[in-house]
């Protein structure tokens, strides 16, 4: 053989890795990156750290993470559920109440 028809690691190796790094980065994609909707905010759970991270929380829109990390979204916007009661009084009167309870998350930065 002579020499223009061997393998040249050195100029093929840097190519190599960086095939490598972008087919990565195109197959864990979708792990690695996370969209949060109006009105959700979102806690980040770390495999490799400890678990839930309650310190920081995220807010509406688009974040990166690491591909074995996990985001878990929760609802920001308060809720309200509306509640009837109702009272027998003496003689067959009835008196009814409705009002409404309102929730909303606390702590979200």
């Amino acid at each position: 053989m002579s020499t223009n028809e061997e393998f040249d690691f050195k100029r093929i190796l840097p190519i190599a890795i960086i095939v490598g790094a972008v087919l990565l980065l195109i197959i864990f994609w979708s792990r690695m990156t996370v969209t949060i909707p109006a009105g959700h905010g979102g806690v980040l759970f770390k495999l490799f750290s400890g678990g839930v991270d309650t310190e920081q929380t995220y807010k509406e829109g688009f974040h990166f993470l690491a591909p074995w990390n996990s985001m878990y979204l929760y609802e920001t916007r308060q809720q309200e559920v509306a509640e009837e009661m109702n009272v027998c009084l003496q003689m067959d009167w009835k008196l009814g109440w409705i009002f409404p309870l309102g929730t909303s998350p606390v702590g979200l930065n």
